[in-house]
């Protein structure tokens, strides 16, 4: 059964490596937030589960200097996640839509497919 887990697990590397992006499922996502007047150095961490399976996805936000913006990171805690249907960015910007902080002036997302899990094929709606 060891044996399977490891050419599961080989043989999803090889697709993602194929199709691009991170090896386990995971999101970066930077953003401008120039309303934010005042930061502090700190981090926000919290943790999410997905509503049907509960799967349990770590989520932290690190604030830069004041004015510029946040640094988002979700990324599952199965050791075994590689493909997401973009969960870990769901994650992510249903806060910052839920906070309101994307009708910001000036508001400005960066993330991609490299760097975050199925972004392109994400659906936020379902969560």
């Amino acid at each position: 059964m060891e044996g399977l887990a490891i050419v599961f697990t080989a043989l999803v590397a090889v697709f993602v490596f194929v199709e691009g992006g991170p090896l386990h499922a995971s999101c970066k996502i930077q953003w401008e937030l120039p309303a934010i007047s005042d930061v502090s150095d700190a981090e926000i961490k919290g943790t999410h589960e997905t509503p049907v399976k509960h799967y349990k996805d770590d989520i932290s936000f690190k604030l830069t200097k004041a004015g510029t913006g946040c640094n988002g990171f979700s990324t599952s805690e199965t050791w075994y996640a590689v493909l997401d249907y973009g969960t870990n960015y769901c994650n992510l910007e249903n806060l910052i839509t839920g906070a309101g902080l994307n009708a910001t002036a000036n508001y400005k997302e960066t993330t991609s497919d490299d760097v975050c899990t199925q972004y392109s094929s994400h659906d936020c709606e379902k969560y």
